[in-house]
């Protein structure tokens, strides 16, 4: 398989999936897997996760999306959605407001 970033983070997406069978809420901070999990996904199924179903072209991670696919449709409908969030904040987009310790680091620490 083709490691890329996206790749790493739809690792990470699957692994939650695979060990946590209560409903989630998945802060992310990639588009990829987000937007992949919200929209693209539903596109990709319908068209058997061809990137170009005439030349058997594959999408790319295809793999890692039918397992995802395959995970949800085990699961209530609705009990897994994701969340995105700002990644790799400085400090000041935390002090205006445009993400959150617990979003942009997963929890408070106590200073």
């Amino acid at each position: 398989a083709h490691l890329t970033a996206q790749r790493a983070e739809l690792e990470a997406f699957l692994y939650v999936l695979r060990t946590e069978p209560r409903p989630l809420c998945v802060r992310t901070d990639s588009s990829y897997v987000h937007k992949g999990f919200n929209t693209w996904r539903h596109a990709w199924r319908k068209r058997a996760w061809f990137r170009h179903p005439l030349d058997a072209e594959q999408r790319i991670h295809s793999d890692l999306w039918r397992e995802v696919d395959v995970r949800l449709a085990q699961r209530e409908p609705g009990s897994v959605t994701t969340q995105w969030v700002k990644g790799h904040p400085l400090e000041e987009h935390i002090t205006e407001k445009r993400t959150t310790p617990v979003d942009a680091w997963g929890r408070v620490w106590d200073v």
